[in-house]
């Protein structure tokens, strides 16, 4: 993921980012998604002015602010791996290097 720490973003990768994310939030619902949308963020405390600070938050992104995030979170890790299979599958495939746990 160096690509992504190391970009040179611009205004308009911003901005791209932004109406993207943006037009996920405002796409239009039927009346009734609209209706069960509202009441399950009601329900689970997610209130009309929590939702606004929310989009204006994304709305103020800045290019820093995206560096920052991709040298945080796509810095180079040690990766897992890991398969859940029957014995048979196991067998089969041949799945070297890995230790097998049974349940």
């Amino acid at each position: 993921m160096d690509w992504a720490i190391k970009a040179q973003y611009t205004h308009q990768h911003r901005e791209e980012a932004i109406l993207s994310i943006i037009s996920e939030i405002d796409k239009p619902s039927s009346p009734s998604g609209e209706a069960i949308q509202e009441f399950y963020s009601q329900l689970h405390g997610r209130q009309q002015a929590k939702r606004r600070a929310f989009r204006q938050s994304i709305l103020d992104v800045g290019l820093t602010d995206i560096q920052d995030v991709a040298s945080r979170y796509f810095q180079q890790q040690e990766h897992t791996k890991v398969v859940v299979t029957n014995a048979t599958t196991f067998k089969k495939e041949q799945l070297k290097g890995f230790t097998i746990f049974e349940l």
